[in-house]
């Protein structure tokens, strides 16, 4: 590190240099801000090396690079971009300037040959003039095509963040609906996720519908709206917005308040290892004892009927879009969560891949949860025997599993 460090001079040091020990020098300059160092650079500085007898780099400073490029930059500072740079060898001196432009430095160390990449004309390049009129060269050197910091930076940012489809569906939730909606559209905007809405109204008798339409007008590409004029059922909402759900990612997200948008936001990077997300509550308490004890008996009913041990199966699961594509899903009930999750984790046991994270419910804002009426009891029942039928029957006898499309 000492070494690298010690290459890092002022324009005046190396003046005095130019004088003494390298008087008879052929001095080659370059600039740039070397961010990340890449491939791209590291060619393109061996070439500019082999021009002349000593390597200069008019290195950008960090306040600099900052005026030229945003708040967001550099993401190495000027003492570390010094150190790897300084490490490469064929890299003789470093000088740090803090203007927008190397101009002034050019002018003052004047340089026998200025290098810079193909992607100018010679005519462009800062200091261009000031070289030849001073009796030196302007060269230019062919860039290696997709090598960039800034491609390295979109990559980086591409792999923490998925583009995702999110189901809002609503029963009568005028109460709530707009202070969620503003929620999601806040937090999933301003953490930059490429993200769309399919706000389903199943059946509303309040103004729910009218709430969905005024945010589908504010946000025409990021929302879509569909209307049942009947109640038909979360399972038949959640296949009718995966049916039109554009994004990579898909789940669904109530529309009562109990859930936190963040939980999903900052689940989303272990996308790049798994295939499905599964939520599971932390802090049941904030329910009643009679929905916790419901909640215990059908999770206990469901892990032992199918072989699973699952914290939990009815929460806003993350999926990646191409598995649930895949599934064969029949449930109109709130049996769907369960359905889905059971036939997604049997596509392939070997290449499907899930976790399951904890997160932290909040009280429901206002109304009461439709989950526990007696129609919607009868219809959960119904489509847990057709599940149970479906994989302990139908896939084991016949081998022919009815989960997959």
């Amino acid at each position: 590190m000492k070494f690298a460090l010690s290459k890092l001079k002022t324009a005046q040091e190396f003046c005095e240099l130019k004088k003494t020990f390298l008087a008879s020098k052929k001095i080659v300059f370059t600039n740039g801000c070397f961010d990340i160092l890449h491939t791209g650079h590291l060619t393109y500085l061996n070439q500019a090396a082999s021009l002349g007898d000593i390597l200069v780099i008019g290195l950008n400073s960090d306040k600099s690079i900052k005026r030229l490029k945003g708040e967001d930059r550099p993401i190495n500072s000027e003492t570390d971009r010094v150190i790897a740079l300084g490490a490469l060898a064929f890299v003789d001196y470093i000088i740090i300037f803090d203007e927008d432009t190397p101009l002034e430095l050019i002018k003052t160390i004047q340089p026998n040959i200025l290098v810079k990449g193909a992607d100018y004309e010679i005519s462009e390049i800062v200091g261009a003039r000031e070289v030849i009129e001073s009796g030196g060269e302007v060269k230019t050197i062919k860039l290696v095509e997709g090598k960039s910091t800034t491609n390295i930076i979109s990559k980086i940012k591409n792999l923490n963040s998925r583009s995702i489809s999110i189901m809002v569906p609503a029963l009568n939730e005028s109460e709530n609906l707009a202070k969620i909606l503003d929620n999601i559209i806040t937090n999933l905007s301003e953490n930059n996720v490429k993200f769309e809405l399919i706000l389903i109204n199943d059946g509303s008798s309040d103004n729910t519908g009218e709430i969905m339409d005024n945010f589908k007008n504010q946000y025409p590409e990021k929302i879509k709206v569909i209307h049942h004029q009947t109640n038909r059922g979360l399972g038949r909402s959640f296949r009718e917005a995966l049916n039109i759900a554009e994004n990579e990612c898909f789940t669904w997200f109530p529309s009562d308040g109990e859930n936190d948008i963040n939980d999903l936001i900052k689940y989303l990077p272990l996308l790049n290892y798994v295939d499905i997300i599964i939520p599971f509550a932390v802090n049941k308490g904030v329910r009643s004892i009679f929905r916790r004890i419901l909640s215990s008996c059908y999770l206990m009913i469901i892990n032992i009927t199918f072989g699973t041990m699952f914290n939990y199966t009815n929460g806003n699961v993350i999926y990646k879009k191409k598995f649930l594509k895949k599934l064969r899903l029949t449930s109109n009930s709130f049996f769907f969560q369960t359905e889905a999750l059971i036939k997604a984790t049997r596509l392939n046991r070997n290449e499907i891949m899930f976790a399951e994270v904890p997160i932290i419910l909040k009280k429901r804002a206002s109304g009461k949860s439709q989950a526990f009426r007696l129609n919607n009891v009868i219809n959960i029942f119904i489509d847990y025997l057709k599940l149970v039928f479906d994989i302990h029957i139908i896939d084991r006898f016949t081998g022919k599993y009815k989960g997959i499309v």
